[in-house]
C-alpha cells in the first residue's frame, strides 16, 4: 500500500521478488527505494499511517540492476515540513539477495523528513529485521528526499532502520545479518543507519 497525505491502508502480509531488470538512477536527488512493505508519505498538514500486519520482505535474485537508493524489508514513513508519517510492521522484515547488482540493503524500515517544521517520520518493525546476502554486489546506500538531505553512506548493509532527518525515527525489536557470499563495496552494520539527525533503535 502506499498512502499519499491524510489516510491509512494495511496489509497482511508484502513480499516483493525481484529476479530481473533495471531500476535506473535518479539525478534529481531523490532516492527511489525499493520497498518490502507499505509506503506512508505525509504532506504539509497531514497525517498518513500503514500497517503490515505480520511480515515483510524483498527477495533479489536475478539479473538485476538497483542503481539508486536501497532495498528495504520494511516499510517507509516520509513526511515533509509538519506531516506525521507512521509506517508499522507488527511482524519481521527482511531482505534476501542471492544475485544482483544493488547500491544498498536496509532489513528493516526507513523514516525520512524534508524541508523542516517540526514534521515526524517514524518507522517500526516490531519484530526481527533480518538481511542474508548469498551473493550479489552491494554498494553504499543512497538516500534522501531533497538536495539538502540527499547523498550516499559509506554503510552498504544495515540490519536495523534507516532515519534521515530531524524528526525521523526507525525502530526494530532485533536484527540478524547473514553474509555466505557475494561482494560487499561499504560497511556492514548490524544495527540502525542515522543521518542528517536522524534517529535509529534496536530494542532487544
Amino acid at each position: 500500500n502506499y498512502v499519499r497525505g491524510n489516510g491509512s491502508a494495511r496489509v497482511a502480509n508484502s513480499l516483493v521478488t525481484i529476479t530481473g531488470g533495471e531500476f535506473a538512477s535518479d539525478t534529481a536527488n531523490k532516492a527511489q527505494y525499493v520497498i518490502g512493505g507499505n509506503k506512508s508519505m505525509a504532506y504539509t498538514g497531514d497525517t498518513a499511517k500503514t500497517l503490515v500486519e505480520k511480515d515483510s520482505g524483498v527477495l533479489v535474485n536475478g539479473n538485476v540492476n538497483i542503481a539508486d537508493g536501497a532495498v528495504v524489508g520494511g516499510s517507509m514513513a516520509k513526511a515533509e515540513n509538519d506531516g506525521k508519517a507512521t509506517a508499522t510492521v507488527a511482524g519481521n522484515s527482511g531482505v534476501q539477495v542471492d544475485k544482483g547488482s544493488l547500491t544498498g540493503v536496509v532489513g528493516g524500515g526507513i523514516a525520512e523528513t524534508y524541508y523542516g517544521g517540526g514534521g515526524s517520520a517514524v518507522s517500526e518493525v516490531k519484530g526481527t529485521s533480518s538481511v542474508t546476502i548469498n551473493g550479489g554486489t552491494i554498494k553504499g546506500i543512497a538516500y534522501g528526499a531533497v538536495a539538502g538531505n540527499a547523498g550516499t553512506s559509506s554503510a552498504a548493509v544495515v540490519g536495523g532502520g534507516m532515519a534521515n532527518g530531524e524528526g525521523a525515527s526507525a525502530s526494530v525489536t532485533s536484527t540478524n545479518v547473514s553474509i555466505t557470499g557475494g561482494i560487499i563495496d561499504g560497511k556492514v552494520v548490524a544495527g540502525g543507519l542515522a543521518i542528517n539527525g536522524g534517529t535509529t533503535t534496536v530494542e532487544g
